[in-house]
């Protein structure tokens, strides 16, 4: 099975067509990208064999995602050959045309996968195909994977899985890092991964406390401004804000929050890097470990069952997440840059807590709960107050675990 990633250059008139019918189907197959299609799949003996024939295929819409919109194509043979459409507008699907966006994401998304492949083999689906035209990209449809964050929300967390994912992200980092690639390959990487309209609209997401856009939930509205006005968080968000922009030291994921995370029993596999950019390391790590401690403060105060452990393994997982990572980068790093590292992880966890809480994203396992969500709120603003004072895991871990 394969997923199909596509974005079409009619702009408004395409960005409406109907693909759950044959003629946009039909649409989609015409040109190069009909061609790389039958090249690709067309074997008749190729377990992923298919045929070129629209009238034989079935498509769904599928609910999700808040910049692309998502179509299932299956075979009306035989189910188990579908793929998934993943089709970009030249706007931001959730806001409509008012909000421009570039289709040109998903070719760095595209070029992102490959590279992750290249540095970390199996992190990332298999891609198939790129076809400029119609700009798609075909790959691995990951049909036996969950979504991790998913699986957290529901009280289910593989501590295995935990060390697996902060590996990979470690050894991503690693393998592309201005430390350990030539200056070739580095220059290519920044050339490549520029991917400018992307980290504008993720750094207006993460570190503007102003935008109109910002919203919390009513029990916050005080802490909310009083973070707000805090002198020292406005200064140092505005210092992180600028690590975030000039701090190009490897190639990042760029949104890794646990909904960009696939598992099964034994494997990790990252998804959706349109965000993908030379970046500052730590702002991956802190992702993930603000996912953590959402799920963490959720199952702590709401427990879903009494006597449940969840929240000890939660407490388990972001230090394990911290241990893996870091002892890759102790193998490649000096002992200032590390402790950099481990400064700057915590203030971009700090900041991603923050946008989550009280900017323009959300927390849906803090959904009607506020009390977690207040708990979040005093560690993101504790670790982005401290962050320049925090230069050792011990720290980091103490900061997040005794606010």
């Amino acid at each position: 099975m394969m997923i199909v990633y596509f974005v079409t250059d009619r702009k408004r008139q395409e960005s409406n067509m109907d693909f759950t019918s044959e003629g946009g189907l039909q649409i989609l197959f015409r040109g190069t990208f009909g061609q790389k299609w039958r090249n690709s799949f067309g074997n008749h003996g190729n377990e992923k064999s298919f045929q070129l024939d629209t009238s034989n295929y079935i498509v769904h819409n599928v609910e999700g995602g808040y910049l692309n919109r998502v179509y299932r194509l299956c075979s009306k043979n035989d189910q188990s050959q579908s793929v998934f459409i993943k089709h970009a507008p030249p706007f931001i699907k959730c806001l409509g045309y008012d909000q421009p966006l570039g289709e040109e994401r998903l070719h760095t998304e595209f070029l992102a996968l490959r590279k992750f492949q290249q540095a970390v083999p199996g992190s990332v689906p298999d891609v198939y195909f790129h076809d400029e035209e119609t700009k798609c990209v075909v790959m691995e449809d990951l049909r036996n994977y969950e979504v991790m964050g998913s699986q957290l929300s529901q009280g289910c967390l593989d501590i295995v899985l935990v060390r697996r994912l902060a590996s990979v992200v470690a050894k991503l980092h690693r393998n592309t890092h201005v430390a350990t690639t030539s200056s070739s390959e580095f220059t290519t990487m920044l050339e490549t991964f520029r991917n400018e309209e992307m980290v504008a609209l993720n750094a207006d997401m993460t570190f503007d406390l102003s935008n109109p856009a910002n919203r919390c939930s009513p029990e916050l509205e005080g802490p909310a401004c009083s973070i707000r006005k805090d002198p020292e968080i406005v200064a140092n968000i505005q210092s992180l804000h600028l690590v975030f922009l000039q701090r190009k030291e490897c190639l990042t994921h760029g949104d890794l929050h646990l909904g960009s995370v696939m598992v099964n029993e034994s494997s990790v596999k990252l998804i959706d890097a349109e965000f993908a950019f030379m970046g500052p390391a730590a702002s991956d790590v802190g992702h993930i470990l603000s996912n953590f401690i959402f799920s963490y403060a959720a199952h702590t105060l709401y427990p879903k069952e009494e006597n449940s452990s969840i929240d000890h393994l939660l407490r388990e997982a972001t230090q394990e997440t911290v241990d893996v990572y870091f002892d890759e980068a102790k193998e490649f790093l000096s002992e200032d840059a590390l402790a950099t590292l481990v400064s700057q992880t915590a203030g971009f966890t700090g900041c991603h807590i923050i946008k989550w809480i009280i900017g323009i994203a959300e927390a849906r396992d803090l959904l009607d709960k506020p009390q977690a969500e207040l708990m979040c709120l005093s560690i993101g603003a504790r670790l982005v107050k401290e962050y320049n004072m925090i230069r050792s895991t011990q720290d980091l871990l103490r900061c997040i675990f005794d606010t």
